[in-house]
């Protein structure tokens, strides 16, 4: 918006003051240039994103949607499976936010393993008769990468376990 303002007064000043439309053709290029490299980093953040930053989005995500967050105070980081837990934390919680109905969302890692736990409906879906996006597309994810997702619903809590160890046994909060 601000690029275009100035493009206006950069025109209109070409013929009366060529100084004051060359510093706005200048600053044009400064903003282009700024708005360019903003949509470059979050492009790279979506093909590529960090657990750091899904982290974030998490507590926006469900803060927006009034879902009390418990997220983990000090960030362990997921090392060698930061790729796969980046995607289970953004495709887990947005399934939280769109789905669930929860009030409470709570989210634990470890070196080899993320859980994501709500305490909303349940699953809505055989994830094993859905192809492509969602919940499907996680478990080819996290399989491809060696891991096993796990669903459980249990005492009206639903729980979302990635796990890149031999072991998948549900884990407690």
């Amino acid at each position: 918006f601000r690029s275009n303002l100035k493009s206006e007064v950069a025109r209109r000043a070409a013929d009366t003051n060529p100084e004051q439309a060359q510093q706005e053709l200048q600053e044009i290029s400064e903003l282009t240039r700024l708005a360019l490299a903003e949509v470059r980093s979050t492009v790279t953040r979506m093909r590529t994103p960090t657990f750091a930053g899904e982290l974030q989005a998490a507590r926006r995500a469900l803060e927006t949607r009034g879902i009390t967050p418990h997220l983990p105070e000090r960030l362990t980081s997921p090392g060698k499976h930061d790729t796969v837990f980046s995607w289970g934390l953004r495709e887990l919680t947005t399934n939280v936010v769109r789905h669930s109905g929860a009030h409470n969302c709570w989210v634990s890692i470890t070196g080899n393993r993320l859980q994501v736990t709500d305490d909303g409906c349940g699953f809505s879906s055989d994830i094993s008769q859905n192809t492509g996006g969602g919940l499907a597309g996680l478990r080819e994810r996290v399989e491809a990468a060696g891991g096993q997702l796990v669903l459980s619903r249990e005492r009206g809590v639903s729980t979302a376990l990635i796990t890149m160890d031999s072991t998948a046994e549900e884990t407690t909060q």
